[in-house]
């Protein structure tokens, strides 16, 4: 195959999408192009097959070629001369007009390439099966990769966790002939979670090109400083507490008044009603604590059909919230919520004849 383009216009060239996983591509990939206007939130899904030429989010002669996304997962190949650009504005190629809002997201590791350029967000998803000291992209430029303009960010796929622990090295880029350019605005602390359920803390560093300091430095380099659960999620699970307390509630006034249908006081017709209600505050200290304030009702009414059997109809509701407060050493949370049921129902009691069971 030749070269392939999501869409191509002497127009705006916007919201098109190439999507390869298999077979190979012999020359280049472009999103979008444009000869003569902007080229922008185009869309490149790489999961598969050879990519022997450049892959490009947009390229524009004249305009600009900003908020395109490339997204590599799966497992493709790259031959070498192939490289991923976030933007080509061919005539002006500033900042605003080839880098602004372009975005990298790696979803594996090994990935080979010969440069990377234009890209504002590059993020780097660590995937199942990532251990320590792996490596997610290597680049083989023969000059230096600028990203003084990139912002880097890291992830955790929503699979299987990770086999990384604190203390363990992840290598994200690695240049090893002509070195990097590291962002100017690098973050060097980042927390990443997986779900609600786990949660990892990394600190990035890079190591210097010692044989040429002036292409800056051989690789961007993430240190776990914390894997595992993420303490958290107690937080959301609180709510549950409220929940339960209310279907205790209302539970214990049916009970109650099951056990009252005997007291009914019923008219000459056989006829009586009954209505009893409830309120209570309650806090559950769980390490932090939940406040729940529930309010309830039941109202009965009642028939007798003869002198063995008397047969009622129910309509209970109820309205709880509930306020809660975590206290963590990366800051407090605090959840509120509230919760409401209602409900019919019939109740009957039957009186036997003797010596029947």
């Amino acid at each position: 195959m030749g070269q392939v383009y999501g869409g191509a216009s002497y127009g705006l060239a916007t919201s098109n999408t190439v999507n390869i996983f298999g077979g190979t591509v012999r020359a280049r990939v472009v999103g979008g192009v444009s000869n003569t206007n902007s080229v922008t939130k185009n869309t490149i899904n790489i999961s598969g097959g050879t990519i022997e030429g450049n892959v490009f989010g947009g390229i524009s002669s004249t305009g600009s070629v900003t908020g395109n996304t490339i997204n590599i997962s799966g497992n493709p190949t790259f031959g070498a001369g192939a490289g991923l650009f976030g933007g080509e504005a061919e005539e002006n190629p500033t900042f605003e007009n080839s880098v602004k809002g372009n975005t990298l997201n790696l979803k594996i590791k090994n990935t080979n390439v010969k440069d990377i350029k234009n890209f504002e967000f590059i993020n780097f998803y660590l995937p199942t099966g990532l251990k320590a000291n792996d490596t997610i992209l290597l680049i083989h430029s023969l000059s230096s990769t600028d990203l003084t303009n990139s912002k880097i960010s890291i992830g955790v796929m929503g699979d299987d966790s990770p086999s990384i622990t604190a203390g363990d090295k992840i290598t994200l880029l690695y240049s090893p002939i002509s070195g990097i350019q590291a962002p100017l605005n690098i973050n060097d602390k980042f927390t990443a979670y997986q779900g609600i359920s786990n949660v990892y803390e990394f600190e990035l560093s890079t190591t210097d090109d010692d044989d040429n300091p002036t292409n800056g430095v051989k690789s961007i380099v993430a240190t776990t400083t914390k894997a595992g659960a993420n303490e958290k999620q107690k937080a959301i699970l609180e709510g549950g507490i409220s929940s339960s307390l209310v279907t205790t509630a209302s539970n214990s006034m049916i009970e109650s008044s099951l056990s009252s249908l005997n007291g009914v006081n019923l008219n000459s017709a056989g006829e009586g009603s009954m209505a009893s209600s409830s309120a209570s505050s309650v806090r559950n200290n769980t390490g932090s604590y939940v406040d729940s304030n529930m309010i309830g009702l039941i109202a009965t009414i009642s028939k007798r059909a003869n002198d063995s059997f008397i047969y009622s109809a129910f309509f209970e509701a109820g309205y709880g919230k509930y306020d809660s407060f975590n206290s963590f050493d990366s800051g407090d949370i605090k959840g509120s919520g509230d919760n409401s049921y209602f409900g019919f129902g019939l109740m009957s009691k039957s009186y036997l004849v003797n010596n029947f069971y």
